[in-house]
């Protein structure tokens, strides 16, 4: 049973209206103050916003207000008033994304559904280099630390992007964007301390070399503490992790280069419940996990000349995770082309072809093993993509992508959307799209040893178990959307979606067999499960004077699982098990008000509907921030994160034993010279 730290409804009903109150009446309080606030793009106005320009929709600078999709740009200013220590704590300000932390260095993030310890369907980009994980289909997101103070905007879209970005971009895509080397002149030494990390320390310096060229340095080490599991036992999931690298920028007059990587060396700690033939049939062990990753990623650009311009871009990258369950050892190379067509005035097509080459290897461990312990793939691709403009207000866009893979062969993901612009203050759009999960080892080549369970004579052994005969899991999806700036002050975003799965992986059950003195049962993948989502999404900002702002959010999602009649699987013939493991419902409200050119206080509240199948209860999360600035080359923020919602759970892994996730409170001091 989930304890009662989560607390009654009234209760945090209560409190949020309290919470609501504190803000409302300190804006009426400071908003009239004279002093001047820091030029960013949060402080644009609404028609400044909407010009702003977004390339992950369509692979090319977009005005955000006329991109046919659902997205969403979580600026570098809102990263630092949130006081967000690492990319998933920024996601939880976008609407339509469940984000729920695991423990105390792992998360879950979803959009649209399909809540899971590896979420499957999610593209996940850092300056266009992906860290999508061949193994699991999903992203480690404990490898994936990053300094905020350098990153420039995050853009997400919910939604398809598979006719431009490929497999996998299914249920949406998150492309982390740093900034450019130019903004980050000069050396930034940030120091933070909190609850959880008792000390992270990064330290920025960055130049210019000849008339065009800019670079940066930096370098960052962090040490966080455990958490306790749901149990009350300590989880002993406290990590460390240091981290260094540099980005490089040239701008010529028709050219411009840029180049980035970095080194990670983390040490990893958990609870990890392992099964034995022998009561109580499990134990929970710990686990100590060092894990390292190396990148590279290099982009050249031009801007005119054949064809308008052209774009290559190449990434290399190298994983070592040394897990005690299943150690991976990963080494990509990617190169993609990308080329514009300006076929008439009113006619553009872009062109594009990519190949990447990817070899894994993996040392079985006391959870899992892959056969053959050695795997080389490529894949190839190819894009199309046309944007016509019927009228001044009416704009068409269609294209689609090609991708052979070693598991299925050739794919195809096609898409086509429509936008109505009537004027300035508003557009519609809708669009449909299909897109795939291409299989990964584990759907494959994996066994993994699930769990021991006492029969009547004797233990049975459940084993889920790879199946080459597996397909990819495809999506067609439907969304319309609506933009409107009503004035100065507000803006609304909103999106409807309804998407068809087909193809799911499922369990079959295998012919039993002996070993080690137990009766197997294999549950071996296959594609029997089909599903359907549908839900919606609101995003409205107001901004109430030039020193107050306000946004508030709204999600449902709604998901429903089936079987074709006759098929069995153990997690449930019904289907019912996969059902309700998203919550339905997430509302959030956030506050950015500028008392003077000095202080700053941001505050914000996420309440997320319980998960009665992962044993997940209501909860509410609160944050608060209050920014200093001294002097113009010093910064000092003191917050508080998840106030009213300590130890608390918000995931479930049959991984890893989920932790209580406690209150955290932090200071941390930025020095610019």
């Amino acid at each position: 049973m989930v304890p009662n730290a989560f607390g009654c409804n009234s209760m945090i009903t209560k409190r949020l209206a309290l919470l609501a109150g504190i803000s409302m009446l300190a804006g009426s309080a400071f908003a009239t103050d004279g002093g001047q606030k820091p030029k960013d793009i949060a402080n644009m106005s609404l028609e400044d916003l909407l010009k702003v320009e977004v390339t992950t929709a369509g692979k090319e600078a977009q005005p955000y207000q006329k991109v046919p999709a659902a997205i969403y740009v979580v600026t570098a200013e809102e990263i630092r008033r949130s006081g967000a220590r690492n990319i998933p704590e920024a996601l939880q300000l976008v609407p339509g994304v469940h984000v729920a932390q695991l423990s105390a260095d792992q998360w879950q993030i979803s959009i649209r559904g399909f809540e899971s310890h590896y979420v499957d369907k999610l593209l996940v980009l850092i300056d266009g280099r992906s860290v999508y994980n061949t193994t699991f289909s999903g992203v480690y997101w404990d490898t994936q630390e990053t300094i905020m103070d350098d990153i420039d905007r995050i853009e997400v879209v919910r939604g398809p992007g598979g006719s431009l970005w490929g497999t996998n971009a299914v249920n949406g895509i998150v492309n982390v964007i740093t900034k450019k080397a130019s903004a980050t002149q000069g050396t930034l030494v940030s120091v933070r301390s909190s609850t959880v990390a008792p000390w992270e320390t990064s330290v920025r310096s960055g130049g210019q070399f000849g008339s065009a060229g800019f670079f940066r340095v930096y370098a960052r080490a962090t040490s966080a503490v455990g958490f306790t599991t749901d149990m009350g036992t300590p989880a002993n999931d406290g990590w460390q992790d240091i981290k260094a690298g540099f980005r490089a920028d040239w701008t010529g007059k028709t050219d411009s280069l840029m180049m980035t990587g970095g080194a990670n060396s983390e040490h990893l700690g958990g609870t990890r419940s392992v099964p034995t033939y022998t009561p109580p049939f499990s134990t929970l062990i710990s686990r100590r996990l060092p894990a390292s990753d190396l990148n590279l990623t290099g982009r050249w650009q031009r801007t005119n000349g054949y064809g308008q311009g052209a774009e290559v871009l190449a990434y290399y990258g190298h994983e070592d995770r040394d897990d005690p369950g299943l150690n991976e050892l990963h080494d990509v190379f990617n190169v993609d082309l990308q080329v514009p067509f300006q076929v008439t005035a009113t006619n553009r097509v872009t062109t594009g072809f990519g190949y990447r080459s990817t070899r894994d290897s993996y040392v079985s461990g006391m959870l899992a093993t892959i056969s053959p312990t050695s795997l080389t793939e490529t894949l190839l691709s190819g894009f199309l993509h046309g944007d016509w403009k019927l009228s001044s207000s009416l704009a068409l866009a269609a294209g689609a992508k090609v991708e052979h893979n070693r598991y299925t062969g050739w794919e195809i993901q096609p898409n086509a959307s429509i936008a109505w612009t009537p004027n300035r203050k508003q557009t519609v759009w809708a669009a449909v799209s299909r897109a795939v999960r291409t299989p990964s080892a584990a759907d494959e080549s994996m066994t993994i040893n699930a769990l021991t369970i006492p029969a009547p004579g004797g233990v049975r052994e459940i084993q889920i178990v790879g199946s080459s005969n597996f397909r990819s899991e495809a999506m067609v999806s439907n969304e319309i959307g609506w933009r409107y700036a009503s004035s100065e002050r507000l803006l609304l975003d909103a999106t409807a979606f309804y998407n068809q799965y087909t193809r799911l992986r499922s369990f079959a059950p295998g012919t039993p067999y002996p070993a080690n003195g137990v009766l197997v049962l294999p549950q071996n993948f296959a594609n029997d499960l089909g599903a359907t989502t549908a839900g919606f999404e609101l995003a409205a900002r107001y901004h109430v004077t030039p020193d107050w702002q306000l946004e508030g959010t709204y999600s449902l999602c709604s998901e429903r699982f089936y079987f074709s009649d006759g098929v069995p699987d153990f997690v449930g013939i019904d289907a019912f098990a996969r059902e309700g493991a998203t919550p339905h419902n997430q509302i959030g409200l956030r506050s950015q008000l500028n008392f003077t050119n000095r202080f700053e206080f941001d505050g914000s509240i996420k309440y997320t509907e319980g998960v009665a199948v992962n044993n997940v209860a209501p909860y509410a999360r609160v944050d608060c921030r209050l920014g200093w600035r001294p002097s113009a080359t010093t910064e000092v923020s003191l917050g508080g994160q998840n106030l009213f919602a300590s130890n608390h759970r918000e995931a479930l892994s049959v991984f890893t034993e989920p932790d209580f996730i406690p209150r955290n409170f932090y200071v941390k001091v930025n020095f610019k010279f």
